[in-house]
């Protein structure tokens, strides 16, 4: 069942940040559900749902290499450092991931589809630092949501995973 509604999620949200591309606003969307993924069910759902993101998303751009690769992995290792390393489980510290997570998911896809001039790392990193502060904003949002649809599937959820790694390591 968790692949089904990671598969589903994931076409979902390929389909809404490349309709909010062709409209002109580019929010990362998918790196935020590789971290979800990766924090609640395990590394290996979240590096597993790496390649098929990036593939999906970068060829639907029209991009001919799947730059996004390099930015989803570093989001999915951070899920993995998120959930081993930090202690509280409030949802104002989720504007922390939320805040990183399109910075470092989005921003070397950009440079590396764009090149490494003076303006495209300028613009690339005027993006990142205003995604990323809308995303600290809207991460909690997204969390709640999609363990609102988790919890109904009768998966596990983000505000669980914590608990669940304390009674492995005990």
């Amino acid at each position: 069942m968790r692949f089904t509604y990671l598969f589903v999620t994931l076409i979902i949200f390929v389909v809404a940040q490349i309709s909010l591309r062709a409209i002109g606003i580019n929010f990362p969307l998918l790196p935020l559900l590789i971290f979800y993924a990766a924090y609640t069910y395990g590394p290996l759902f979240g590096f597993g749902l790496v390649i098929p993101a990036a593939f999906l998303l970068d060829f639907n751009c029209g991009w001919s290499h799947p730059w996004s690769i390099s930015g989803f992995l570093l989001v999915a290792g951070f899920a993995v450092f998120w959930i081993q390393r930090i202690e509280s489980d409030s949802l104002l510290l989720l504007a922390i991931p939320g805040f990183l997570i399109p910075i470092i998911g989005d921003f070397p896809q950009n440079l590396f589809a764009g090149g490494f001039s003076g303006d495209n790392i300028l613009n690339s990193g005027a993006d990142a630092l205003a995604n990323g502060v809308l995303g600290a904003v809207l991460f909690p949002f997204w969390i709640i949501i999609l363990d609102f649809f988790g919890k109904r599937l009768g998966l596990k959820t983000y505000g669980e995973a914590k608990e669940r790694i304390k009674k492995e390591n005990l």
